[in-house]
């Protein structure tokens, strides 16, 4: 018996850690068993998506299809059509994509997932177990880093590597539809003193 209580602690405790590290990383995931129409889920899958935390992470049914239909449509529109393509591609077996969602707030937020597809011998998918991480601030930070890459900080203006791109690419265009374009270069006389 003291065996087996000590188990059980261990069992609590490893839950436990296991739910602070999915709450430090926002971490969420699910478990879509596609035949039987039940999903299991975490708190922060439903949190990422501002979407309701079903009672005990487990919806089954017509519940299911509701749940389903509403990720679906949290899906950021624009990202809908890839992210339904990519899960109804029954080649693969392992994928992992990011695409954005809107919350009931119309907070937009970046999600990376990382899915493994069960199928049945004949190949029918049977089974998706997704893990799903919150990755907005690391795509603020990515976006924050390409402005100050392409911008002078001191007037904010593109700087001479985005000047260097955007002509390769209006010459190549130019060259591609055989039409002109022209340069306007300004130079201001003691800039540094304004």
């Amino acid at each position: 018996i003291d065996a087996h209580k000590r188990a059980e602690a261990d069992t609590i405790k490893i839950l436990e850690r296991m739910e602070h590290a999915q709450d430090i990383a926002k971490l969420g995931w699910y478990d879509l068993n596609v035949q039987d129409r039940v999903i299991d889920l975490t708190s922060e899958f439903a949190d990422n998506l501002g979407l309701p935390f079903a009672p005990g992470g487990h919806v089954t049914g017509v519940e299911a299809d509701k749940y389903r239909e509403a990720f679906l449509n949290a899906i950021h529109p624009e990202d809908r059509e890839r992210y339904m393509s990519i899960i109804s591609d029954p080649s693969w077996r392992r994928i992992e994509f990011d695409y954005r969602v809107l919350t009931r707030t119309n907070e937009v937020r970046h999600l990376c997932s990382r899915i493994q597809r069960t199928a049945d011998k004949n190949g029918k998918r049977i089974r998706d177990f997704a893990v799903i991480l919150d990755i907005t601030e690391r795509k603020r930070l990515e976006e924050d880093l390409r402005a100050q890459a392409a911008t002078d900080p001191l007037t904010g203006v593109p700087n001479r590597r985005s000047f260097e791109t955007t002509a390769r690419r209006e010459v190549e265009r130019a060259r591609r539809y055989a039409k002109p374009f022209s340069v306007l270069a300004l130079d201001i006389d003691h800039f540094k003193c304004v």
